[in-house]
């Protein structure tokens, strides 16, 4: 019988003393193929071009919401711009005193001039006609109209009715 020697300092057994494998018909390198310096490396240039990608998408996301954030404010501000100057020539309107106020109107705001300078191609109009023929009652609709982004055409407009109100005496 062969005496089998056990090296003690690394812990490992002859191959000799080794039991023996069952044959499957794969070789080893299918289920534990051996890395070496050259697929390390490759695997490590996968690495980092993947995170480049992810990266360069997380970077072309951040920047496409900045830029539909920067056109959604400038709308808001603009939407704000104009509702202030409608109601602005509403206002007005309703201030004077009511035989002041033209019975057949079409054309540019009557009461106000408002610095429409940040819209590009802005249009105020302001309409002032009698309500149902009464001569008591004025339809008074005012309007801007303007370029926004693209050069899509927009137009936000304010209606309201005006009485001839009697003075009450005090």
């Amino acid at each position: 019988m062969k005496c089998v020697k056990v090296q003690r300092k690394t812990g490992t057994v002859p191959s000799e003393a080794r039991a023996p494998r069952a044959e499957t018909g794969l070789s080893r390198q299918f289920f534990a193929p051996r890395r070496t310096q050259h697929s390390r490396r490759g695997l490590a240039m996968l690495e980092v071009i993947t995170a480049l990608f992810i990266v360069t998408f997380g970077i072309f996301s951040v920047l496409t919401m900045y830029h539909v954030g920067m056109a959604k404010a400038r709308a808001l501000r603009e939407h704000g711009l104009v509702m202030n100057a409608l109601e602005n020539e509403l206002e007005g309107l309703r201030a004077m005193p009511f035989e002041t106020l033209p019975r057949d109107w079409n054309g540019a705001f009557h009461a106000t001039a408002p610095d429409l300078g940040a819209l590009v191609n802005a249009h105020p109009r302001v309409r002032i006609q009698p309500f149902e023929n009464r001569q008591d009652l004025l339809d008074v609709r005012a309007s801007i109209r303007w370029s926004g982004e693209h050069g899509r055409t927009i137009e936000k407009s304010l209606t309201t009715l005006i009485a001839d109100k009697p003075v009450r005496g005090i």
